[in-house]
């Protein structure tokens, strides 16, 4: 039977070895380096714009954490209340992946992987030659 990943279909079974096709699911470590490179560095691209966000909210922490503990320092001096709640700091975004899109990250390589073996596949099988009558 013909497997699909992703929706693409795959090369049939029987074009292939059951060596060839466990080989061609492991993902060779120069091209497995190559593949997380790009993916990390597009990550971090893409990050950017939530980068700026955190700095300008950082910036906005840091200036209610001041105005905090100013009052905290007036509240004990006078044995009151503060008046306000302590400041949370802004979540401060990650390249790190989840497991989830580690796991979409393997399936996207064994992808390309398979898309490149189907090209091999495809340049060993004969092509029909048709003769013109002339």
């Amino acid at each position: 039977t013909r497997k699909k990943l992703h929706g693409e279909k795959l090369a049939k079974p029987q074009q292939l070895s059951k060596e060839e096709h466990a080989r061609a699911l492991m993902i060779r470590p120069a091209e497995r380096k190559a593949f997380i490179i790009r993916e990390l560095r597009g990550r971090r691209y893409f990050m950017l714009p939530s980068i700026d966000v955190y700095r300008m909210e950082m910036q906005v922490y840091r200036q209610e954490l001041a105005e905090y503990r100013s009052r905290a320092e007036t509240a004990r001096l006078l044995e009151s209340d503060v008046g306000m709640p302590v400041p949370i700091p802004p979540f401060c975004p990650t390249q790190i992946p989840t497991a989830d899109e580690l796991l979409e990250m393997v399936l996207r390589a064994r992808e390309d992987i398979m898309d490149s073996l189907d090209k091999k596949i495809r340049r060993r099988e004969p092509t029909a030659v048709t003769s013109t009558p002339g």
